[in-house]
């Protein structure tokens, strides 16, 4: 009952905002992305920004909370064009859930998410999407920019900020709705549309929201398929570029082109979990996969998104879908409690897709993937050859930032 009300009070005044100016809540959309773009050690990195699906500003998100806490807020859901170049118009959406916990008091929070992928973003066009239940929204990175591509937000579909009183941090969201607002979008376009059309751009932007999307476009205006830093071909999934041989005469340019697409075309792949590892080579335009995979179709979904990649001529398709018996399934899943319930690894399985990859064969293990440390790296081994029925382990985990052997 006590969360009810405390819902019902914020919710009537956020409604009452809602109807009663548009302009003055894109204007708040406008300044909460401007000072949360804002280059520091304290801002959303532009690097994931240049890779984000759609973004959603919720400023001045409403809290309330006497031991059961409630929230609402107003703001606005924009996506890339279908061609990944500058903004649709924004769909107005409305963001509400409760929280569980000893919270006194109550306040303002602005909300920023990422949508990092596709499937996300199909998620969200979608008149009502639960974060949580349908898709998590993991704490987003802070900085000025990503340096380590982890599994995490790589494989994140939905990626959250906020900011309260002056802090600013990446923050989980659980059990919050977001829905589009038709009422609203059509006091803002002036005419009845739909959520769905809004975002895929079937819809011209009002004036009235020029200012968000010239930010937006300025900020990123055509979606990038790798970062300003150039990550290493072998990355922390645990994809690796292998040495090309016989390759065509190609500029170092095009190559690492092909090697940053590849791999991010890659890494995007839907179901890619801690029991796969893929590798690939890239010789002239011809790309080779090697790998071992646990799904058939994900054996034939990179070879579909690789040809795809412009300046891809052929693929040749190594990976291996190992015919798991029930002695190596048993081994897989001892090997990840073994090393995820490990203490000092427990971090590592926290994150979307843990960092460590295990792939089981014929009772040999082989680890793949990227660890803060040596001293992990070593836990790791120590912890996969303790399992019973592991004839052997092949440690191949590097560690983060250093040099590929």
């Amino acid at each position: 009952m006590c969360c009810k009300v405390i819902l019902t009070t914020i919710a009537g005044a956020c409604v009452a905002l809602a109807t009663h100016d548009i302009p003055e809540r894109i204007r708040a959309a406008e300044v909460t992305l401007d000072e949360l773009m804002k280059p520091s050690d304290k801002s959303i990195p532009r690097d994931l920004l240049e890779k984000a699906h759609c973004v959603a500003v919720i400023p001045e998100m409403k809290r309330g909370a006497f031991i059961v806490g409630a929230q609402y807020g107003v703001g606005f859901l924009t996506c890339r064009h279908p061609n990944g170049k500058g903004w649709t118009g924004p769909s107005t959406v409305k963001m509400e859930g409760g929280s569980v916990g000893l919270q006194i008091g109550g306040g303002e929070t602005d909300v920023v998410l990422l949508v990092m992928n596709q499937l996300g973003a199909q998620k969200l066009m979608r008149s009502e999407f639960s974060l949580g239940a349908e898709g998590a929204a993991m704490a987003g990175p802070v900085g000025r920019s990503v340096s380590a591509e982890t599994d995490a937000y790589l494989r994140a579909e939905i990626l959250s900020y906020s900011r309260s009183r002056g802090v600013f941090a990446g923050v989980a969201l659980k059990g919050t709705t977001l829905r589009s607002s038709d009422d609203d979008n059509e006091a803002m376009y002036g005419k009845g549309v739909t959520h769905k059309d809004i975002l895929m751009g079937k819809v011209a932007a009002p004036a009235s929201t020029s200012g968000l999307i010239s930010r937006l476009n300025r900020l990123s205006s055509k979606e990038t398929r790798g970062s300003g830093n150039q990550p290493s071909p072998r990355g922390a999934m645990g994809f690796v570029a292998k040495p090309s041989s016989n390759a065509a005469p190609q500029s170092d340019k095009s190559v690492k082109r092909l090697q940053r697409e590849v791999r991010h075309e890659l890494v995007m792949l839907p179901y890619y979990g801690v029991f796969d590892h893929l590798a690939y080579r890239v010789d002239g335009g011809k790309v080779t996969l090697y790998g071992a995979v646990t799904r058939p179709t994900l054996k034939s979904d990179a070879e579909n998104v690789v040809k795809s990649i412009e300046g891809v001529e052929t693929v040749d398709n190594q990976i291996e879908v190992l015919p798991l018996s029930s002695n190596d399934d048993r081994i897989r899943l001892a090997v990840y409690r073994s090393i995820f319930g490990q203490s000092a690894l427990q971090r590592y399985g926290l994150q979307a897709v843990p960092p460590i990859h295990i792939i089981v064969k014929n009772g040999n293990v082989t680890l793949e993937g990227v660890v803060a440390n040596e001293g992990d790296r070593n836990i790791a081994n120590i912890q996969a050859n303790s399992v019973s029925g592991v004839f052997s382990v092949k440690n191949n985990l590097r560690v983060e930032g250093s040099k590929d052997k």
